[in-house]
Formats: C-alpha cells, structure tokens, sequence
C-alpha cells in the first residue's frame, strides 16, 4: 500500500513541477524517471508517437505497452487505469469493484455505492432487504439539523425484521426521550412503550371533531364534543355535550299488551329477599365489574315504564274508590235529611 502512496504523490508532485515545461516544449513526448530498473513517464501522448491533444498520461514503462496509472483530461477530469483503488493518507482510501465503488477510513468500509446508483453507509449491501431502497443506513443514525425531509411519493417505515417480534419503530425529542412508538403488532403508543390496543394514549387526550370507534378505554377523564361507539367505553370520567349509544332495543315491550308485569305485592317481596329491583345488578357486581351505560339506562328505562303502570293502576283505584266514596256520601247525607224529618 506504502508504495502506491509514494508513486501517487510523487507522480502528483512531477505533475505539478512539469506542467510548465511540458507547455514550454511541446515538442517533447515524455518526461522520464528511472526507479530501482522500471521508468516512470509524464507524456502528453499515448506513448506510440501519436499527439493527445493537452492530455496528460502518468504510469510506468515496465513493459510494451506502457502502463498508464493516470490520465489528466484538458477539461480536469482524472481518469484511473489501474489498480481501481485511489489511497489517500492514514489507510484511506476509495475503491471500485464490479462495477461498484466504495469509501474506506482506516482500512474500514465506510460508505458503498452500488452500479445501480444505490447508496449504502455502514453495509455493503443496501439493497438486500429493499431491492428499491436507494439510500440504506445500517447500525447508525440519520439526523437532519435545521433542514426539513420532504417526499413526492409515499413514505414507508419498516424495521429489519427479525422473526423475534421486537421490531419498533420508536420516535424521540431532542432528549432523546421516548415520545411515540408503533409497536410490532401494529398498536401505537403515546407516552408509553408497551401499547395495549390499537391506540394506547398514556396522559390526555384532545379531540375536536367527532370519535368514532367500537369501543374505547379510558384510564382517566375523557372530555369530548360528540363520540359514536358500537362497544364498550371504559373510563374513570367523561364529559360529553352529546353523548349517543347504540343499543339493541328499548323497552317500549313494557307497554305491548300480555307483558307480565310484576305484581307489586311480588316487587315488594324481591326486595326483601335481594335488597335490589328485579334485573337490577347487585351493588357488589356492579363496584367489582362497572356497569354497561347503554343497558343500565335500557334497564332503568323499563323500571320506569313499569312504575307508570303501577301508578296508572293505582290512579285508576283510587278513581274508583273517590267515585264510591262520594256515592257513600251522597246516601249518608240522605240518610241524615230523612232522620231529621221525621
């Protein structure tokens, strides 16, 4: 390697030296130096006697033909002949190989560019999990300082699957704080590392429009200007202007004719015996367990209805006996007028 440094540096420091003269004397074919038996040569031809134009050929003539090592175009361009490695100082270097070129720091890999224009920083192979992946950064980080990411077309993130089911994909602040995580089984988590559903929110949570979902847990107050669930809502509190359940059916059944209605007489002894209203869960269950809003309010609904139709018979009985009693009246106060007249 010591030795493709020297004749680089050198071969740029004749350059440099001679550029002048070979101007001066372009007559001249060739400028050559003898080293340890192999001649090295600045020509401004090809070597066979032809004129170039003003390119520059840099090699070694250990052999017919010359081995051309560098060729310096009239428009600047350098051209490589051989080798295909360019070394720079300290064990770096850039390489090409099949058509494919690579970046080297201290004799490490660094960066590589496939043929295809693919571009791989820490890997070798940027394109063997994504055949369409133009920019793959392996075992490091990406991070954009006062700069903004911008894309025409669809974004895809997609962790190196392992078969382990580990794979996350994780977002941080500038403190390199956990913010968002989208886990591998698809739930998204806000404020926490281990969602539980499909969105696990961990601290509050503002909607503006409407929520609309088939079922919902809460572990704090959820406050909201309108919410549609086909399932169950769970949470220590919520505040709704407008709050609408959706319910199999509703307890107009009570008013249909042939609904056994309950004595009250049977009410008063279900009482005494279970300390709660028929259907009605115990208080017990309902602490341990919570209660379905949708058929509490179903259930209180029927309760309802049925105490109307006590209280409508019991009107009806007391109509009846208002009737009796006035009649008892009226032939009491007869009964008096003809005592007196007699």
């Amino acid at each position: 390697m010591m030795k493709k440094i020297t004749w680089h540096f050198m071969a740029l420091a004749l350059l440099t030296m001679l550029t002048f003269e070979l101007k001066a004397q372009h007559k001249r074919d060739a400028y050559h130096i003898n080293n340890t038996g192999n001649d090295w040569f600045i020509e401004s031809n090809k070597g066979d006697g032809s004129l170039s134009g003003d390119n520059l050929y840099i090699g070694r003539s250990n052999g017919s033909p010359h081995s051309k090592y560098l060729t310096v175009h009239a428009s600047g361009v350098f051209e490589i002949h051989r080798g295909e490695q360019v070394y720079l100082p300290s064990n770096n270097r850039i390489a090409t190989s099949s058509g494919n070129m690579g970046f080297l720091v201290n004799a490490d890999r660094k960066m590589t560019i496939l043929g295809s224009g693919s571009v791989g920083i820490g890997t070798t192979d940027p394109t063997s999990h994504n055949i369409n992946a133009r920019l793959t950064v392996k075992n490091g980080d990406i991070e954009i300082q006062n700069g903004s990411f911008t894309s025409y077309g669809e974004i895809v993130f997609q962790p190196d699957t392992d078969a382990n089911g580990d794979d996350e994909i994780i977002f941080k602040n500038n403190s390199k704080n956990e913010t968002m995580r989208i886990h591998s089984n698809d739930n998204v988590g806000i404020g926490t590392n281990s969602p539980s559903a499909k969105l696990h929110v961990n601290g509050t949570a503002k909607f503006t429009g409407a929520l609309t979902g088939t079922s919902a847990e809460f572990t704090g107050a959820f406050t909201g200007t309108s919410g549609t669930f086909s399932g169950a809502v769970n949470g220590n509190g919520a505040t709704f202007k407008t709050l609408h359940l959706t319910i199999g059916s509703f307890p107009d059944y009570v008013f249909a004719k042939g609904y056994d209605l309950m004595p009250l007489e049977q009410v008063e002894a279900y009482i005494n015996a279970h300390h709660h209203l028929p259907k009605v869960p115990k208080a017990e269950k309902v602490i341990k367990d919570g209660m379905n809003v949708g058929q509490i309010n179903v259930l209180l609904v029927e309760k309802v209805e049925e105490l109307t139709l006590h209280t409508i018979a019991q009107h009806k009985q007391l109509k009846q006996q208002n009737q009796q009693m006035k009649a008892l009246l009226k032939r009491l106060e007869k009964l008096e007028k003809q005592q007196k007249n007699k």
